[in-house]
């Protein structure tokens, strides 16, 4: 590795499509990106090689504190680079308030990766037409950076956990007289038709867990596809007779 290259490794609970999404919208960006203290008051994004990420944050003093990155490459979801810089109100290159040998620029890499449902995400940063004097801050900087950088990625683990709660379990009913259903209600005697749905993360679980409840002993009703409502689904029968239906939202 180059001396002058700084690089962290995190893996993040959550599909790599949405870790993907949470450096690129605003959405996302604006809770979790930044120092931990920090609260981001203006977030802007245009999303495209050459376009620029602009925000804002107010530190506990009330202080301003202004950010920007300039897209380089958007190779969605494996990759993501961007030349990052202190910033003034109007978008513009300022230096760091507080080590003005800091380097105006650096470029920083970030490359996702997916496995058994994590994201894991590795960032290299590196300075950007630096002089001696503003290479060796950054090299000194190491230690900080790091603990920077973990504690921005503890804010976006807990951000992203907020989103990717384990999936709820809803019973569906099916009643006399209800309008619009097309099951038929339970005569006296039978077991009614009772469905539980759940909802996942990431489309590739709901693969997952139909290729596994078919191994299980269960039945396959309908096989996984993309839906219409913008859904990955299945729908699968316990060796009970109990139908689960299995639904994760498709990446936008």
């Amino acid at each position: 590795m180059a001396a002058n290259l700084f690089s962290i490794t995190r893996t993040i609970a959550a599909p790599r499509d949405l870790v993907f999404r949470a450096h690129i919208e605003i959405e996302h960006l604006k809770h979790w990106w930044g120092p931990k203290g920090l609260t981001m008051m203006k977030c802007t994004v245009d999303l495209r090689p050459g376009g620029l990420f602009h925000y804002g944050m107010k530190a506990p003093d009330g202080s301003m504190m202004w950010g920007r990155w300039v897209f380089r490459e958007i190779s969605t979801p494996e990759k993501l680079s961007y030349v990052v810089s202190f910033s003034d109100e109007n978008g513009g290159i300022t230096r760091h308030p507080m080590a003005p040998n800091w380097p105006a620029e650096m470029l920083s890499t970030a490359i996702f990766t997916e496995k058994d449902g994590k994201t894991t995400i590795v960032l290299t940063v590196e300075p950007l037409n630096t002089s001696d004097a503003e290479r060796k801050i950054f090299e000194d900087g190491f230690d900080s950076m790091k603990q920077g950088f973990g504690g921005t990625y503890d804010q976006l683990d807990a951000y992203l956990t907020t989103i990717c709660k384990p999936q709820p379990v809803i019973p569906y009913l099916t009643v006399k007289g209800a309008e619009y259903s097309e099951s038929s209600a339970p005569q006296a005697g039978q077991v009614p038709p009772v469905a539980v749905a759940l909802n996942f993360c990431s489309p590739a679980d709901v693969d997952a867990t139909f290729k596994s409840a078919l191994a299980a002993g269960g039945k396959g009703i309908t096989e996984p596809r993309d839906e219409f409502w913008g859904a990955r689904f299945a729908v699968v029968a316990d060796p009970f007779g109990h139908r689960w239906l299995l639904n994760a939202a498709l990446p936008k």
